[in-house]
Formats: C-alpha cells, sequence, structure tokens
C-alpha cells in the first residue's frame, strides 16, 4: 500500500496558514531573508556604533551628529536617485550592498581612529535608512495589493527575527571580542543580502520584467521628486506621516540613550551588551506579536486602523517616561517604537505605497524614505538642541513634545486614512465617454457644406441620416433645406425633420410647418407641430388651428378639436362638439382612423363619452388601436381598465406602451402592481413586465417592494426585479435602500454561489461526456451571474459608480487593476459581505473556497449521483433540462422516478429534455444484466 508523502501535505498546510499561494513562496522567502539580513545587519552595526560613540563622547552631543547624518543622507540619496536613472533596480540595490560592505572592512581596518567612531555613527544612521528601505521597495514591485497584503506582514517577521538575531549576536561576540569586531561578521551577512537580491531577480516573473529594468523611464531627481510629492495630497500626506513617527522616534530614542548611558556610565562593553540584548529581546516579543495577529489586523481591521498601532504605543510609552526617568521606563518607552516600527507599522506604510503607479512610486519612494525620514532626525535633532540648551528641559519633560507630535500624527493619520480609499478608488476609475457627448462631438466636427448637399440627396436613406446627424449636432438657420424636408414624400424624413426645428427651437418656419400638419396623418407629430407654431406666433397659431377645423380631413379637424379643448376653448369654437362627433364616428370606421381617434382621446380632456370611447378601443381586434388607446390610457388613467392594462404586458407588441400606461397611475398603483407581482395565477411574461413599471413610477415605496421581490423562484423574473431597483438608483439617487435588508440579500446571493460551486467541484475533472461537459459551462455561467448580480445588489447602498468601477476592474486582464479594485473593496465594504465576498474574487482556490463554504454557511461538497439528484431539483429550467441529458448520458437510472415528474414541467425544454432521457433510461433499466 502506498503511503503519501506527508512533506508536501506539511508544506501546503503552512503555506496555507500564512496565506502564500502557488508561485509566492520563492519570492517571499528571498525577500523574508533580505530583511532579517538587512535588520540583523542594522541593529548590530548600531549597537556596536552606539556604544563607540557613548563611550567617548557625552549624549548631548547625539543631536549635532543626527544633524550631521540629515545633512549626508540628503547628498547620498541624491547620488542613489541619478544612479537609479542609468542602472537597473536588481543591479543597483545589488551592488550598492556590495559596496555598503566594503565600507565596513575599511572603517574596521581604521578603527584605532577616535574620529572613526564618529563617522561610523553617521554611516550606520544612513546605511538604517537604506537597507531596509531597498528590501521594501523590491518587495512592492514583485507583489500587487491583494498580494502585499497577505505577504507583507510575513516578510515583516523575516526583519523582526533578523532583529532579534542582531541584537543577541551583538550582545555575545560584543561582549567576547568588543564591539569594533562586529563589522566584519556583518559585512559578511550584506554580500549574502546582495546576492539573494540577484537571486529573486531570476525566480520571480513580475521580478525579471521589472527589476531588471528598471521601474521607471523618467530621469528622477531629489527636486523632480520633491515637486511631485508636493503636487499630490497622498503623497503629502504620506510624507507628514513618515515625518511626525521619525520626530517622535528620535525623541523617545534619545531618552533611551541617555537614560542608558548615565545608568552604566558610559562603560563600553556593558553599553554593546545592554544594546544588543535590548535589541534581542524586544525584537523575540515583536516576532511573536507579528506572527500572530500582524497579518490578521492588516485583514480584519484594514490598512488604515492599523497604522494608529504605532502612534498610540508610543504615546504611552512616552507618559511613562513623565512619571519616572528610571532605565526601565526607558526600556518600554523605546519597545514601543521597536515593537512596532520595523513590523506592523512598516508593512502597514509599505501597503501605502501599493496604489501608485510603479513610475511614480520609483521616483518618491527613496525620497520619501530617507531624504523625508532623514529630515525629520534633523528637525527631532533641532528640538532637542532647542529644549535642551535654550529652554533647559529635563530629560523626562521632553515627553511633552513627543506627545504633542503625536496627536499632530494621529490628525494626519485620520486624513490619509480617506485618502489612502480615495487614491485606490482613482486607480480603478474608468474614463468613460458619453454616448451622447461623443455623437454630439462628432456630428459638430462634420463639414456645413457636405451636410448640406446630403440634405439636397435624392437617396431618401442618405437624407434621413443627415437629419439624424442634425438632431445630434444642432441645426442653425443657414440649412434652409429643412424647410422642404417638412413637406417631403417620406413620412419618416418629414417626421424627423419636425422633431429637429421643435428640439432646436427654429425659426421662421411656421408656414412650412402648416404644410406639414396638412400632409403628415401621424397624431405626435401633429401635436408637435402645433406646438411650434404655438411658440412661434401664438395669434397666427390660433387662426392656422381654426382653418384646420373646418378642413375636409376629419383626423386633421379633430386634432385641431382636440388642441383647442386641450387649451381649454372647446366650448368657445364648438370643438367639444365635433370631436365627440368625430370619436363616435371614428369607432365605427377603419382601424387607421380608430388608432387615430384613440391617441386623439389621451390629448384632449377626460370626459365620460372619450372614456367609454377608450374603453372600447382598448378591446379592440387591432394592435394599432390598441397601442394607441394604451398611449392615451398614460393621459386618462382610467382606473377601471387596469386589469386590461395589465393583460396587454404580456403581447410584446403592446408591452411598452402598456408599462407607460400603467406608470401614469404613479404610486396608487404600486401595491397593486405588487399583488400581481407575487401571484403565480398571473400570466409570467406580464409579470416580467411589471419590474420596469415600478421602476418607472420608482420612489422610495417602489424600491422597498421591488427589494422585498428578490425571493422570487424564477431566475429571469428576478433579475428583472434587480435591474428595476438599479434603475431606480440611477435615475433616483436620492432614494435610499436598506442597508440591512440589503447585505441580508447580498449574503443570501454568496450563499447561492458557494453552493452552486460545490455542485461546480463535484464534477469529475476527467472521462467526462459532451452533457458533463456542457453542465460544466452552464454552472460556470451561473457562477459568473451570481456574482454580476451581487455586484449590482451592492450598487444599491454604496456609491454606484466605485461598485461598477471596481466590478469591472475585477474583471479585467491588468493584474495591477484587479488587485487594486479587490483591495478598494476591502477597504471600502464592511463585515460580513467583505469576509464572504473576498474569497470569491481572489481566486483563492477550490480548496479555500470549500473552507469557506463549510465554516460559513454549513455546505459540505456532494458527490456525483448525489449532484445530480440535486440539480434535477433545483427551481432553475436550464440546470434542470442539463441534469436530465447528463443522467441519460450517464446511464444513472436511480434517477428515472425524478427524470419522469419533470416530463411533464411547464417548461417546454425540461420537458421535452426528460422526455427523451427517461424513454433512453428506461431502455437501460429494461436491458438484461
Amino acid at each position: 500500500m502506498h503511503v503519501p508523502e506527508p512533506r508536501p501535505i506539511l508544506a501546503e498546510r503552512v503555506r496555507r496558514h500564512l496565506g502564500v499561494r502557488q508561485g509566492e513562496s520563492e519570492p517571499a522567502v528571498l525577500l523574508g531573508l533580505q530583511l532579517m539580513l538587512g535588520i540583523g545587519s542594522v541593529i548590530c552595526l548600531k549597537s556596536a556604533a552606539d556604544a563607540l560613540f557613548l563611550s567617548q563622547f557625552d549624549a548631548e552631543r547625539l543631536p549635532l551628529v543626527d544633524l550631521a547624518i540629515t545633512a549626508l543622507v540628503g547628498v547620498a540619496v541624491g547620488f542613489y536617485i541619478r544612479l537609479s536613472n542609468r542602472f537597473p533596480v536588481s543591479r543597483l540595490i545589488g551592488f550598492s550592498q556590495i559596496f555598503l560592505a566594503s565600507n565596513l572592512l575599511v572603517f574596521w581596518l581604521l578603527m584605532d581612529w577616535q574620529v572613526v567612531a564618529v563617522l561610523l555613527y553617521i554611516w550606520v544612521g544612513i546605511f538604517a535608512v537604506l537597507v531596509p528601505s531597498q528590501v521594501w521597495s523590491l518587495a512592492g514591485l514583485v507583489f500587487d495589493t491583494r498580494q502585499a497584503k497577505r505577504l507583507f506582514a510575513l516578510i515583516g517577521s523575516g526583519g523582526i527575527l533578523g532583529a532579534a538575531l542582531g541584537g543577541r549576536f551583538a550582545s555575545v561576540v560584543g561582549s567576547m571580542f568588543g564591539p569594533q569586531n562586529l563589522l566584519l561578521p556583518t559585512l559578511g551577512g550584506l554580500l549574502l543580502c546582495a546576492a539573494l537580491v540577484f537571486r529573486l531577480t531570476a525566480c520571480t516573473a513580475s521580478g525579471e520584467r521589472v527589476l531588471k529594468k528598471g521601474a521607471s523611464g523618467q530621469k528622477a531627481s531629489i527636486r523632480e521628486s520633491f515637486r511631485l510629492i508636493r503636487s499630490r495630497r497622498y503623497l503629502r500626506l504620506m510624507a507628514g506621516v513618515l515625518l511626525l513617527s521619525t520626530v517622535v522616534g528620535t525623541l523617545i530614542k534619545y531618552q533611551f540613550k541617555a537614560t542608558a548611558k548615565a545608568h552604566y556610565l558610559g562603560d563600553e562593553t556593558a553599553l554593546v551588551v545592554f544594546f544588543g540584548d535590548f535589541n534581542g529581546h524586544i525584537a523575540v516579543i515583536s516576532f511573536l506579536f507579528h506572527v500572530l495577529l500582524s497579518g490578521r489586523l492588516l485583514r480584519w481591521i484594514g490598512v488604515g486602523l492599523t497604522l494608529l498601532v504605532l502612534p498610540f504605543s508610543l504615546s504611552l510609552g512616552a507618559s511613562t517616561l513623565l512619571f519616572s526617568g528610571s532605565l526601565g521606563t526607558a526600556i518600554f518607552a523605546r519597545g514601543s517604537d521597536l515593537g512596532f516600527r520595523h513590523s506592523i507599522d512598516r508593512a502597514s506604510i509599505e501597503l501605502l505605497y501599493v496604489p501608485i503607479s510603479t513610475a511614480l512610486r520609483a521616483q518618491v519612494k527613496s525620497f520619501l524614505d530617507m531624504v523625508v525620514s532623514r529630515s525629520a532626525d534633523g528637525l527631532a535633532s533641532g528640538i532637542l538642541l532647542l529644549v535642551l540648551t535654550v529652554l533647559h528641559f529635563g530629560l523626562d519633560q521632553i515627553s511633552w513634545v513627543s506627545l504633542g507630535f503625536v496627536a499632530a500624527w494621529l490628525g494626519v493619520l485620520w486624513q490619509l486614512r480617506k485618502e489612502y480609499l480615495y487614491t485606490l478608488r482613482t486607480s480603478i476609475e474608468r474614463k468613460d465617454v458619453s454616448p451622447e457627448e461623443l455623437l454630439r462631438s462628432v456630428t459638430q466636427s462634420a463639414p456645413n457644406a457636405e451636410l448640406e448637399m446630403t440634405l439636397q440627396s435624392s437617396d431618401q436613406r442618405a437624407v434621413e441620416t443627415a437629419v439624424d446627424w442634425m438632431q445630434y449636432g444642432g441645426a442653425t438657420g443657414e440649412r434652409a433645406q429643412l424647410a422642404s424636408l417638412l413637406t417631403h414624400d417620406s413620412g419618416v424624413i418629414r417626421r424627423k425633420t419636425m422633431a429637429v426645428v421643435a428640439t432646436n427651437g427654429l425659426e421662421d418656419y411656421g408656414r412650412d410647418v402648416r404644410k406639414f400638419l396638412e400632409l403628415e396623418p401621424d397624431i405626435e407629430a401633429r401635436w408637435q407641430g402645433l406646438t411650434y407654431l404655438e411658440n412661434e406666433d401664438p395669434v397666427e397659431a390660433a387662426k392656422a388651428v381654426e382653418g384646420f377645423l373646418d378642413s375636409d380631413d376629419r383626423n386633421l379637424a379633430a386634432t385641431a378639436a382636440a388642441w383647442l379643448l386641450h387649451r381649454g376653448e372647446g366650448k368657445l369654437s364648438g370643438a367639444e362638439q365635433r370631436f365627440r362627433v368625430y370619436i363616435e364616428w371614428a369607432a365605427g370606421s377603419d382601424s387607421t382612423t380608430r388608432a387615430t381617434a384613440a391617441r386623439l382621446i389621451g390629448f384632449a380632456p377626460s370626459e365620460d363619452s372619450t372614456r367609454s370611447a377608450l374603453s372600447r378601443f382598448l378591446r379592440d381586434n387591432n394592435g394599432e388601436v390598441i397601442r394607441a388607446a394604451l398611449l392615451s390610457a398614460a393621459n386618462v388613467k382610467p382606473t377601471q381598465e387596469v386589469p386590461i392594462i395589465l393583460a396587454a404586458l404580456g403581447d410584446r407588441r403592446q408591452r411598452r406602451a402598456a408599462r407607460g400606461a400603467l406608470a401614469a397611475f404613479g404610486e396608487p398603483i404600486l401595491d397593486e402592481l405588487n399583488d400581481s407581482l407575487r401571484k403565480p395565477s398571473v400570466d409570467l411574461v406580464a409579470r416580467r413586465a411589471l419590474p420596469r413599471v415600478m421602476s418607472t413610477v420608482g420612489g422610495p415605496k417602489a424600491a422597498r417592494l421591488l427589494l422585498a421581490q428578490l425571493n422570487q423562484p424564477d431566475r429571469d423574473l428576478r433579475h428583472r426585479v434587480l435591474r428595476a431597483l438599479i434603475r431606480i438608483r440611477e435615475n433616483q439617487p436620492e432614494v435610499r435602500f436598506d442597508h440591512q435588508k440589503t447585505s441580508e440579500l447580498v449574503v443570501e446571493e454568496l450563499r447561492r454561489y458557494y453552493s452552486e460551486n460545490l455542485l461546480l467541484s463535484g464534477i469529475p475533472s476527467n472521462g467526462l461526456g459532451p452533457g458533463a461537459r456542457f453542465l460544466q459551462r452552464a454552472l460556470q455561467e451561473r457562477l459568473k451571474e451570481r456574482v454580476d448580480s451581487i455586484f449590482r445588489l451592492l450598487e444599491l447602498v454604496y456609491p454606484q459608480r466605485e461598485i461598477s468601477d471596481a466590478y469591472y476592474g475585477t474583471l479585467s486582464g491588468s493584474p495591477e487593476l484587479r488587485s487594486n479594485a479587490i483591495e478598494f473593496l476591502d477597504s471600502r465594504l464592511g463585515n460580513p459581505v467583505r469576509q464572504i465576498l473576498l474569497p470569491v474574487l481572489e481566486d483563492s482556490g477550490s480548496r479555500r473556497l470549500l473552507e469557506t463554504a463549510r465554516d460559513l454557511f454549513g455546505l459540505e461538497p456532494v458527490a456525483y449521483p448525489g449532484l445530480l439528484q440535486r440539480l434535477l431539483e433545483t427551481p432553475d429550467p436550464w440546470l434542470q433540462a442539463c441534469a436530465c441529458y447528463v443522467a441519460s448520458e450517464n446511464g444513472s437510472t436511480d434517477l428515472l422516478p425524478r427524470v419522469e415528474g419533470l416530463a411533464q414541467s411547464d417548461d417546454p425544454l425540461v420537458a421535452e429534455t426528460a422526455t427523451l432521457a427517461y424513454i433512453q433510461l428506461s431502455r437501460r433499466e429494461n436491458e438484461p444484466r
């Protein structure tokens, strides 16, 4: 019996626990090792440099050398940035670390000179900023936003481990051989770190693409970096956070070092052992906290709130120093800083860089990490000189200054938290162009002469197209061809020309419009013409209408009568009697006249005789007459005819007019529409049209009623209800949807997603017939529809454009855009939606989805035979038909009773498929065994 190797299983469990996915292990380990070696070297060298300096000089001189470090960092960073314009990132980082290692050899050889202690202290100050920054720069280039959120905490744990090892190493080796002999072992660590950089470039696909060619195609400089930071609020806030954070840390560091020197009376060996032990022990504590909580904090509360951990811990440390100046309180205060600065705070700060474009990040990151941080050291040193020499503060009173800066730091962090979300939002925003604006700009760019020549063409299709262009692009008085087009032989061209003239308010077309009215039989167009005449010259319009009353064209005369009735002048001119006689005559005339009369009823004031005629026209046997009557019903609002109008929704030809008629009743009809939507006895085709009607009515009541209808068993009807809700959201942004109810619906939709995903995962991956493969595709399509529905629901309670852009970002082929979109949703959505949705979007693998389905919903995987049984019982007709086919294909005779029942389904596709499957399975069951 073959026993599987336990090692791969254990490795898979470790990767899953740490959040590491396929292809991420090696680069994450290499970056963690680099950070471990880099931070270990920094801690080791700082212990040596602090001990050598404090054994030879007073602590009051620390601010002076910190000012020197600030000045020299600017020179070093400027030189480093210029080199970044000439060399690929990987080569620059690798060879710069080799160069720094050679510096250590020089310091070790010249250690007998007293000035070397000062130079080493300054050099270590620059080194401590450069090397960790290089590692995090590489991490930001290799991993995208979502990977960074999962892996930066893990990578940061390498730095904490390095601090623990470096501190312990400095304590042991420094006590045995002296602090100056810590330089040579550190040299070896730096060379190994450089080797890891080159290995990272070779093993990482994205690293090979980005790290070899460099991150920026522009010439970077300190001046350009400063300009970019000053021009962007997000970068200004980041710079502010780094500045204030470093100032507070430097003030507390000075209090710590001064207290240690006073306690050990400047003893070199005792100091190096103390600094080494302190750094080692605090790193171990920080490592345990980091491994257990850092990644979880980033996932649970996000970047914005995680950044608050360090300032709160430093405020606590500074407060303890106010009440006691003992070495114990100094250790606590400094430990509050180091315990979080190089672990969770550093991981959080690095996440802030990820939404920034690669080119911009390359130009500003070195400046922020080195220049801003060192400038903050210089500012803190200046503050120390001021408070110690001018204000004569005691060591404990420096904490008041620290607390003041912590308060400012928290204020900037609160602004940065909102700006981080806005930056993510901007990074996924689609730059859409309105189709109307685009068409208008195209039409306005068309040459006038060419357009006017087209209007004179004998080709009716060309003329019609030119008139359409004018409708979008606007018309001017110089286009005199419009006058002739109002009496064109083509009714389509006449009506479109009338729309251009009326819409653009063109003047001096009165005579031509009167000719148009005599020629055009369409009631809507005639009414538009009469409105134009009224706006152009009311007196002349009145004369024209009076002339039309005596026209031989009875439809035109009736239109004029309806116009007068509409204006309240019907009794003075006898129009009321004429209109009533016309309606009675039209009721027994041909279908065209009946349709005209039915439509004119909608324009004239409602009265008993016309309402009675409208009822007859609604029951006419001609479709055009019914459509005209439905259009008029939108004006008349005959309450007693609502059942007839509802029935018209089932006729595709009358549906649009029926929707308009029902929507015209407004909010009072919503309850009746809602009842019809609930009743299975109402024709399903008509029910599917009702959500559109309710969305047209709109308002909070329509939104509430539709939201309650999202549990409809019919998939198409449920989809139409959701579309109606989105339409209300788009057209009436002031309408508010119940956030809790909507979240519950999203969670239910996610439960269905996980359930269907379990069914999909239960289909064997090998030996599938064509039916099973088709079933796989059907389930995959259903999963896509579920995700689409989830985002549509989210649009009801979150800013619509934000969610829409995030959705399209998740579908994007760009890994960076997709990652930023998911990170935006992670920062924007609340629980439990965020907790359940993110595994779906992150392509985290079927195993994690199965675990999430079990943990959150209690869903378990389904075996293949049980899967088919469940699909046959689903209310989805399409999946039922697919399952019937697969059952027949597999010869699953145990499913025969269920297949037989589906043969009587109301759905024709299900019934036909089930009937054929039943025949096949019956033959299989009756075959001799």
